[in-house]
């Protein structure tokens, strides 16, 4: 009998944008300096504490990779504003680690789950990751806009499932305010997800329609495929 092969593990965070009035006013009061000469204008982590982002690690690699706009020459200013117009620029892949870092001690809640996916998978997956960050074939704009894709929706480019590309969606779907620890495919009607309140004798929650698609796009069996998330 063959053994079992041990799955690689793919580690996605994420983190909702700080939209508080105050930080709003710090960022765009920032971006307006810049675009009227009368500062150097915020810093791309300050941009992206403000939007959210979303990065992913290997357990061959702790470093945590994120898919950014490759503004050029351009200011950060005219970055934000033809983003906002849902213009594209090229995407590239940076080592994002100290974002996630600014994130938490920003105050803001980094969720992180683990995707198990085979060996032959992994390789496959690193393979496309180490292409990408050599050089991204993929546009990035913000959800609507004219990119191929954003931060988030980036990762099923090399094969995650995630279901959406918009913050607060995927954000909600991984992680139920942050008490989701284990996502498991239970069969094609549904999937529950266990949190830390089940442990108190509070029954599992279920989530249903789209689980069929999801446990086929990550190659889980009826019963057998999981997806452990939370820290």
């Amino acid at each position: 009998m063959n053994a079992v092969p041990r799955c690689r593990i793919i580690t996605v965070y994420t983190f909702r944008g700080d939209r508080t009035r105050a930080f709003g006013q710090h960022l765009f009061g920032a971006l307006d300096d810049q675009r009227n000469r009368r500062g150097p204008g915020p810093s791309l982590t300050d941009c992206l504490l403000f939007v959210g982002h979303t990065g992913l690690s290997t357990d061959a690699d702790k470093v945590i990779y994120g898919f950014n706009p490759n503004g050029g020459t351009d200011p950060i200013w005219q970055v934000m504003q033809r983003l906002r117009n849902g213009d594209a620029y090229p995407g590239v892949v940076r080592d994002d680690t100290a974002v996630f870092t600014a994130a938490q001690q920003h105050g803001l809640t980094v969720l992180r789950f683990d995707v198990a996916l085979s060996p032959p998978s992994f390789q496959l997956f690193r393979r496309k990751l180490a292409a990408e960050r050599r050089q991204s074939k993929y546009s990035y704009g913000f959800p609507d806009g004219d990119g191929d894709c954003n931060c988030t929706t980036w990762m099923e480019r090399l094969g995650l499932p995630l279901l959406t590309g918009r913050m607060d969606e995927f954000t909600a779907v991984t992680g139920v305010a942050v008490q989701v620890r284990t996502v498991r495919v239970t069969g094609e009607a549904h999937e529950t997800i266990s949190t830390a309140e089940d442990t108190t004798g509070n029954p599992t929650r279920t989530v249903s329609h789209a689980v069929p698609q999801y446990a086929r796009r990550i190659g889980a069996r009826p019963g057998g495929g999981t997806i452990r998330t939370g820290g």
